[in-house]
């Protein structure tokens, strides 16, 4: 797939604030409500489910021992050791904390990511599916790599922040009822939302009103950079020479 003008491919590590597997704790459970601890069973049909033997480590520990894979709501997490792989999952605001093993990866959105749209990605991306398929046909068990979670190659819609309608049509949480993404549906929304953003961009000029990007994390933004300035060094040695442009493409 082609990026449109304006898109950012980039990898999870730079859109996410945080991509960090889990941790279990050498003791610390406890039976009484403490900080919620998930597992790989808790997520059923792409939700979390914590009525199902819910398990609870004091806050001291979810402070100290494991406190690197500390979760928030909102924050999306997958499984890396299955198989069954590919359970995905955003975390609901029942409890304002929780924590996990290490069977799960926490992949926090940023100002550069939402929530909805890091789940789809995680569902039906093409480099998130290439990995799993890799581990098709494979006899025991089978991991996905905190590195390789961190390199997952991600594309991200120039959607400005003042637009409002966009931000929720894409950011409201997914219907539990709904059926699991695949690849197809993951690109047929990507399309869409580009589609959306540039029909909007064409009625009225954004910049010319005020209306200005999310602010990046640093990584980011100069990656974007980056990526704008070859691309118009491109695009003008190209003029020059009477050469097509390449385009770049997506996945």
């Amino acid at each position: 797939m082609i990026l449109p003008e304006g898109w950012l491919r980039t990898t999870t590590a730079d859109a996410c604030a945080l991509v960090q597997s889990g941790g279990t704790p050498k003791a610390g459970f406890i039976d009484k409500p403490g900080i919620p601890f998930l597992k790989v069973y808790n997520i059923v049909e792409q939700n979390i489910s914590f009525d199902y033997r819910p398990q609870f480590v004091a806050e001291s520990v979810h402070k100290g021992e494991v406190r690197k894979s500390r979760i928030l709501p909102g924050d999306v997490l997958m499984n890396i050791v299955g198989p069954p792989l590919g359970k995905v999952a955003i975390v609901p605001p029942t409890f304002p904390e929780w924590n996990a093993n290490q069977a799960l990866t926490i992949f926090r959105p940023s100002p550069a990511v939402i929530s909805r749209w890091l789940y789809y990605f995680l569902c039906g991306g093409s480099s998130v599916q290439s990995v799993i398929n890799e581990t098709r046909g494979s006899a025991g068990q089978v991991n996905i790599s905190l590195s390789q979670c961190r390199n997952f190659e991600i594309s991200l819609p120039p959607v400005p922040s003042s637009d409002v309608s966009l931000r929720r049509s894409i950011a409201c949480p997914p219907n539990p009822n709904a059926p699991a993404i695949n690849s197809i549906t993951f690109l047929a929304l990507l399309r869409s939302t580009s589609r959306r953003f540039w029909q909007r961009r064409s009625k009225e000029n954004l910049h010319g009103q005020g209306g200005k990007l999310a602010k990046l994390p640093s990584g980011v933004m100069f990656r974007r950079e980056r990526l704008l300035r070859t691309s118009s060094q491109e695009k003008t040695y190209a003029a020059r020479k009477g050469r097509p442009t390449k385009t770049k493409r997506a996945f």
